[in-house]
C-alpha cells in the first residue's frame, strides 16, 4: 500500500515539473532554437592547440552570442557519419580525388595511417578517435569546419557570426 502511494506521489511529481517545464518555455525567447547561432568544437584537453583555442571561442562566444558546444572527442567520438559530414563540409568529395585526398590528410594528424578517401578516414576515426586532427570547429547550420590548427584560425569561423 506504501509502495502504491508513493508511486502515485512520484507520478505527481513528475507531472507538475513537466507541466513547469513547458509553461517556462512560453517566457523563454521567441527565437526557434534551431535558429540559435551554435558552433561546436571538438577537442582534446592534453593539447596545447586546444587549450588556446577553446578560451578563444568561449571569449567569441561572449561578445557574439552564439552557443559554444565543447566535445572532448576522446571521450565522446564523431559517429562516422559525422566524420563524412566534417570532411563534406571541409571540402572533401567537392571536387578531384586529389583534392579530396588533401582534405582528408588535414582533417587526420600526421601521425595517423596513410588515407585518401572518406570511407578510409571514417576507419580511421572509427579505429582510433585520437588519429582526428584538433581543434576542429564545425558551424553544422552552416555547413562549414575548419581545422583550427593554428588556434587563432577560430576568427575564420567566428566572423560571419
Amino acid at each position: 500500500m506504501a509502495t502504491l502511494s508513493a508511486f502515485r506521489g512520484a507520478l505527481r511529481f513528475s507531472r507538475s515539473i513537466r507541466s513547469l517545464s513547458l509553461s517556462s518555455l512560453s517566457h523563454q525567447s521567441a527565437k526557434p532554437i534551431s535558429m540559435t547561432l551554435s558552433l561546436t568544437v571538438y577537442h582534446n584537453s592534453l593539447c596545447g592547440t586546444c587549450g588556446k583555442a577553446i578560451p578563444l571561442l568561449e571569449e567569441e562566444a561572449k561578445k557574439k552570442g552564439f552557443q559554444l558546444e565543447e566535445i572532448e572527442f576522446k571521450y565522446n567520438p564523431l559517429t562516422p557519419e559525422q566524420v563524412e559530414q566534417v570532411l563534406t563540409f571541409l571540402g572533401a568529395g567537392q571536387g578531384s580525388d586529389e583534392e579530396t585526398a588533401k582534405v582528408v590528410k588535414s582533417f587526420l594528424r600526421k601521425d595517423a595511417p596513410n588515407a585518401t578517401t572518406i570511407e578510409e578516414a571514417k576507419e580511421i576515426v572509427a579505429e582510433n578517435p585520437a588519429m582526428m586532427e584538433r581543434p576542429i570547429v564545425v558551424n553544422w547550420a552552416a555547413k562549414k569546419a575548419k581545422v583550427c590548427r593554428p588556434a587563432d584560425l577560430i576568427y575564420e569561423m567566428t566572423k560571419e557570426l
